[in-house]
C-alpha cells in the first residue's frame, strides 16, 4: 500500500518540487564541483543517460541505499535543474539477485523515458519495461509491462524506438526445451504487445549463446538487430545482423555476418548506430595476436556492406593495441569519426586517437589515424565521441598522476581534419581526482554535451553529471530558447548562399514524420541524399559539404534541394562557387 500511495502522489510531489527548482542547482561552471544526481546511501551504479528533443535528459542508475538494487530515474532540465526530487524517483524496488545485469534507457520522440531491466517477481527473474512521462507518471502502470514471464535464464535487455513510434525490446533468453535465443517484443505506444505474449526469437536457430544485442530503427517501421551469435570463452565471437519488418519477419534473405574472420575479445562488445537512411554503422575491437585492433563497417537498408567485408581497419599501427571505439556520424557528409584508446602492449601507457572514414570506408586521417592525446602514463579511458556538425567533441577519463583511483574527466573538440579547436585544447570537465567508472555522454541539439559517470569522491560510488558547451566552457549556456513547434512543414533558404565549401539547410516539421531531403543538379539528377528518415517535431539543421554520394567534390554551379514528406514537396535553389 505504501508504494501505491507513493506513486499516486508522485505527480503532486513533482509539481510542488518543480515550483522551487529555480533556486536549486544548475550545471556548475566549476569542474571541481559537478552536479550530484545520485548521492544517497550506499552505492549508485550502472548509470545510463538519454537526451530529449527539448534538451532535457533522463539519467538512471541502480540505487543500493535500501539494501536492494532499486532502479532510480531523474529528469534534468537543459540548464541542469533536477526536475524531480533529488535522488530521483524509484522505478522499481522489486528484489534483485546479489548481482545485477546491465539495463536499458532511451527516450521516445514525445519525450517519455523508456526503461527495461530484469528483477525478481513471483520467484523468477524476468524482463520488465516502463514508460514514464516528464511529469513522472507511469504510463504503462505502476509495475510496468512483463516482457518475459518464465523461469529461464535472461540476459540484459536493449531498447529502440522505431520510426512509427513503437518500442522494441530485445533480450537473451535461455531455454530448457529448445535453443537459447535473442528474443524481441514490440510494444505499441499504449504498451500493447505486438509479438504475442512472450515475443519471438530473432536470432538464428543454430546460434549458441547469442548475446550483446543492440538495435537501430530502419525504414518507416522496421529495425536492425545486431548481436554476437556465440559468446563463450573458447568460441570465435563474431558479429551478425538482420533487418526485421514491423511484423517481426526477416527482411534480408540471409543473416549478415558483419565480422566472421576474427573474434571479439572477452569483455568487449560492439557499438551500433543508425546511419539515418535505414542502415547501420558498427564498430568493434578484435583480437589480433597479442594486440587488439579496431574495425568499422556500414550496412545499408538492403544489407549491403559499404566498407570491405569484415570491416575497415581504422589504424595500421600494429605495434600498439587499439580498443574501446566510440563512433559518431556527420549526417551531412556521411563521414564517420571513430575515437579509440591506443595503448602499449603491456597496457601501461594509453592515449586517444581518432580516424575519419569516407562513405566508402577510405581512411581520411591517414593509415595510422590521428593522434589526439599522446600515448603516455596519463592513461585515458572510456572515450566518447559526439558529432557537432563542424567536428567532434570527445570526452574521456584521464589519470594525470598515473595513479589508480585518481581519475579526472576531460573534454576536447576536433575539427573534420582531426585538429584541436579550443584554446586551451583540452577542457577540464571534472578536475576532482577520484575513482571513476561508466562514463556516458550525449549531445543536445543546442550544441552542448552532457556527461554522467560513477564517482567515488565521497567514499561510496555516486552519480555525477556535467555539461560541456560547444566552446569548451562549463555551466549555463545562454542560448536563445528553441522556437515553438511549427504548424506546417517549412524548408528554409540555405545559409550561406552562395557558399563554398559547405552550407546549412534547415527544415521544420509540425509532427514526427518520414522526410527525404535531396540535392539535385540542373539536369534533375540526384547529387546527394542528405536525409531519408523520420524527424520532428521541430527544426533540424543538415549540412551539405558540396560532395556527391561517392564523396567527390561537385563543380561550381546552381543546385536545387528538395524536401519531400508524403504528398508535400518544397524546392529551393542555391549556388556553389568554388
Amino acid at each position: 500500500m505504501i508504494s501505491v500511495l507513493r506513486r499516486a502522489s508522485l505527480s503532486l510531489l513533482i509539481f510542488l518540487f518543480a515550483a522551487t527548482t529555480t533556486a536549486l542547482a544548475q550545471w556548475p561552471s566549476d569542474p571541481a564541483v559537478n552536479l550530484p544526481l545520485g548521492d544517497g546511501l550506499g552505492d549508485q551504479v550502472v548509470p545510463h543517460l538519454t537526451i530529449n528533443p527539448d534538451n532535457s535528459s533522463y539519467t538512471g542508475w541502480y540505487d543500493t541505499g535500501s539494501g536492494n538494487y532499486d532502479v532510480a530515474l531523474q529528469l534534468v532540465g537543459a540548464d541542469g535543474t533536477e526536475m524531480w526530487p533529488h535522488g530521483g524517483i524509484i522505478v522499481s524496488a522489486h528484489p534483485q539477485n546479489s548481482w545485477v545485469m546491465d539495463w536499458a534507457l532511451i527516450c521516445d520522440s514525445a519525450g517519455n523515458a523508456l526503461v527495461a531491466f530484469a528483477d525478481i517477481r513471483g520467484g523468477n527473474s524476468n524482463i520488465h519495461a516502463y514508460k514514464i512521462d516528464p511529469e513522472g507518471n507511469f504510463l504503462w502502470g505502476a509495475d510496468g509491462i512483463d516482457i518475459s514471464n518464465n523461469n529461464e535464464g535472461k540476459g540484459p535487455p536493449s531498447l529502440v524506438e522505431t520510426n512509427d513510434g513503437d518500442i522494441v525490446v530485445a533480450w537473451y533468453e535461455d531455454s530448457t526445451i529448445g535453443s537459447a535465443a535473442i528474443r524481441v517484443q514490440r510494444l505499441s505506444p499504449d504498451g500493447t504487445k505486438q509479438y504475442g505474449a512472450s515475443g519471438i526469437a530473432a536470432s538464428e536457430a543454430d546460434d549458441d549463446l547469442p548475446s550483446g544485442q543492440t538495435m537501430v530503427p530502419s525504414g518507416e517501421d522496421g529495425f536492425i538487430l545486431g548481436y554476437v551469435p556465440v559468446y563463450s570463452f573458447m568460441a570465435n565471437r563474431q558479429i551478425k545482423a538482420q533487418r526485421f519488418s514491423a511484423a517481426g519477419q526477416p527482411v534480408w534473405l540471409n543473416y549478415l555476418m558483419i565480422m566472421d574472420d576474427a573474434t571479439v575479445p572477452m569483455g568487449h562488445y560492439f557499438e551500433m548506430m543508425s546511419d539515418g537512411n535505414g542502415g547501420a554503422f558498427f564498430s568493434w575491437s578484435v583480437a589480433s595476436g597479442s594486440n587488439f585492433r579496431v574495425r568499422a563497417q556500414q550496412v545499408d537498408a538492403d544489407g549491403n556492406e559499404a566498407y570491405v567485408h569484415n570491416g575497415q581497419l581504422v589504424s595500421s599501427a600494429s605495434s600498439y593495441s587499439q580498443i574501446s571505439p566510440s563512433m559518431t556520424l556527420d549526417p551531412a557528409s556521411g563521414e564517420l569519426t571513430v575515437l579509440y584508446i591506443q595503448m602499449t602492449s603491456n597496457q601501461n601507457e594509453k592515449g586517444v586517437f581518432g580516424q575519419r572514414l569516407s562513405p566508402t570506408g577510405a581512411l581520411l586521417w591517414g593509415s595510422t589515424g590521428q593522434e589526439i592525446l599522446p600515448v603516455n602514463t596519463s592513461n585515458e579511458g572510456f572515450v566518447r565521441a559526439l558529432d557537432t556538425g563542424d567536428g567532434v567533441i570527445g570526452l574521456c577519463f584521464q589519470a594525470p598522476q598515473n595513479a589508480f583511483g585518481e581519475d579526472q574527466v576531460i573534454g576536447f573538440k576536433i575539427d573534420t581534419d582531426g585538429h584541436f579547436v579550443w584554446d586551451p585544447s583540452v577542457a577540464g570537465v571534472c578536475t576532482l581526482e577520484s575513482s571513476k567508472d561508466d562514463l556516458v555522454a550525449v549531445m543536445g541539439t543546442d550544441g552542448t554535451a552532457r556527461a554522467i559517470w560513477g564517482d567515488q569522491r565521497n567514499g561510496s560510488y555516486d552519480i555525477f553529471g556535467q555539461n560541456l558547451n560547444g566552446d569548451g566552457s562549463l555551466g549555463l549556456n545562454l542560448v536563445p530558447a528553441p522556437e515553438s513547434t511549427p504548424t506546417m512543414i517549412r524548408l528554409n533558404q540555405n545559409h550561406p548562399n552562395p557558399f563554398n565549401p559547405a552550407t546549412d539547410i534547415v527544415f521544420s516539421l509540425p509532427t514526427r514524420q518520414h522526410v527525404v531531403l535531396q540535392i539535385f543538379d540542373t539536369r534533375g539528377q540526384v547529387v546527394r541524399t542528405l536525409w531519408d528518415a523520420a524527424a520532428g517535431p521541430g527544426s533540424r539543421t543538415v549540412r551539405w559539404d558540396g560532395r556527391n554520394t561517392t564523396g567527390q567534390d561537385v563543380p561550381s554551379g546552381m543546385y536545387f534541394y528538395r524536401l519531400e514528406s508524403g504528398e508535400t514537396r518544397q524546392v529551393k535553389k542555391m549556388a556553389l562557387i568554388r
